[in-house]
């Protein structure tokens, strides 16, 4: 699935590919977990809050996900970072 944010003049901003996933990471309608499996955003909307954007939406989508995670393939040599729901909605300030 993807979530695009866009500027008045109908320009994309960022994009955000995500998938609803089980425990194991496989696709699952059902699951807890949403991974994060893409961002992209355009250099002249970085630090502008995009990403606290996608996390709104995706919380506000799947009000009964308990997970969010992404891996970082290419800067972090594949590290994954896992949230609670209650961590993300502390990112953006919202309970």
């Amino acid at each position: 699935m993807l979530f695009t944010t866009k500027d008045n003049l109908g320009n994309i901003q960022a994009v955000c590919e995500y998938n609803k996933v089980n425990q194991q990471g496989k696709l699952d309608k059902q699951g807890k977990y949403v991974y994060i499996a893409n961002v992209e955003i355009n250099p002249s909307a970085r630090n502008n809050g995009i990403l606290k954007k996608f996390i709104k939406m995706i919380t506000d989508k799947f009000p009964d996900i308990e997970y969010g995670y992404f891996k970082r393939d290419i800067k972090y040599s594949g590290r994954r970072r896992m949230y609670t729901r209650q961590q993300w909605l502390n990112r953006i300030k919202e309970n």
